[in-house]
């Protein structure tokens, strides 16, 4: 049985959004996910915007609100966030 640790996103600090850009790029890389840069961002304190540049230079991006964020496990973002492109992503590595 694997534990983690369980990380709430509980604010929009700077290192809070930091911490949530790292658990995007570990789950990305641990889905074998190739890319070259994660971007993520808060506009105007509402939402976060994350942009992921792959390595076909290809930009995805997502944005979604701030507040509805807060109080969430991290692992729990990224994953409602990444899973529904997860297998074009992933398809994509495999050409």
């Amino acid at each position: 049985m694997k534990v983690g640790l369980i990380m709430r996103f509980l604010d929009l600090s700077e290192l809070s959004i930091k911490r949530l850009s790292n658990a995007f790029v570990n789950y990305l890389e641990g889905n074998g996910v190739g890319h070259h840069k994660v971007a993520l961002t808060l506009d105007n304190s509402e939402q976060i915007v994350l942009m992921i540049e792959d390595k076909y230079d290809r930009m995805h991006m997502f944005s979604w609100e701030a507040a509805g964020a807060i109080g969430q496990e991290m692992n729990d973002i990224v994953k409602s966030t990444i899973d529904p492109m997860l297998e074009k992503m992933k398809s994509r590595e495999e050409r």
